[in-house]
């Protein structure tokens, strides 16, 4: 089942599989993606209305890295 973006931006979910983030950026503590690469290729692949709305999860992160060919055909709608 291929996941679709849609233009409602929840901030606590991934803009991928739509699963939790763990974002921490509204709070105190410094937020877990400071300290990992998130590939510029990777963000490229959101709509631009939904770049920088919300983080993407460290499971798809991870997906992307060892497999970029199936992560895209896993979370992008690709029939347009």
């Amino acid at each position: 089942m291929k996941l679709f973006m849609t233009t409602i931006t929840d901030q606590k979910a991934c803009p991928f599989c739509k699963g939790v983030n763990q974002c921490m950026a509204y709070s105190d503590q410094a937020c877990w993606c400071e300290n990992v690469e998130i590939p510029t290729s990777l963000t490229e692949l959101l709509p631009l209305h939904l770049q920088r709305k919300s983080c993407i999860c460290l499971s798809c992160i991870n997906a992307y890295n060892e497999n970029k060919e199936q992560f895209k055909a896993d979370f992008l709608d690709l029939s347009n």
